[in-house]
């Protein structure tokens, strides 16, 4: 499996784990988005890039009471921050468990960003959850 459909497919796969369903995923065909929280982590050794998860708040908010069993939560803590993270963890570790045994990848700890702006590549996807924008930013 190539690697952005290993990711594509992980992402639909650990968000529905928290009752989150992809309405639908298209190419993104812009370079600039504005006002957002960005998960990243790096990939090194055999695969070797670079994967930002770009969320707005309002998605990144859902995804963090989804996680934490339904819970309301109003603003991203230090407790929230690392529910994103755990979130790209989970991701990444299904994505690369889909691609072919014999690679050895090491995956960075995950940083979280809040951007006014940032640049994406040709490899960015636009998901769309519950009426939601988020971006998977795949820089391989």
């Amino acid at each position: 499996m190539e690697i952005g459909a290993a990711f594509l497919q992980a992402s639909e796969e650990v968000l529905s784990m928290f009752g989150m369903k992809f309405d639908n995923i298209n190419r993104h065909n812009n370079n600039i988005l504005f006002e957002n929280i960005v998960i990243s982590i790096d990939l090194k050794k055999d695969i070797q890039g670079k994967i930002n998860l770009i969320l707005t708040e309002t998605i990144a908010l859902k995804i963090i009471s989804a996680m934490m069993g339904g819970m309301t939560v109003e603003s991203i803590d230090d407790i929230g921050k690392s529910a994103l993270g755990e979130l790209l963890n989970m991701i990444s570790g299904n994505a690369l468990m889909k691609l072919p045994s014999g690679n050895d990848i090491d995956i960075s700890p995950p940083q979280i960003t809040f951007e006014k702006e940032i640049s994406i590549n040709d490899e960015c996807h636009e998901i769309l959850i519950d009426t939601e924008k988020m971006y998977l930013d795949i820089a391989i």
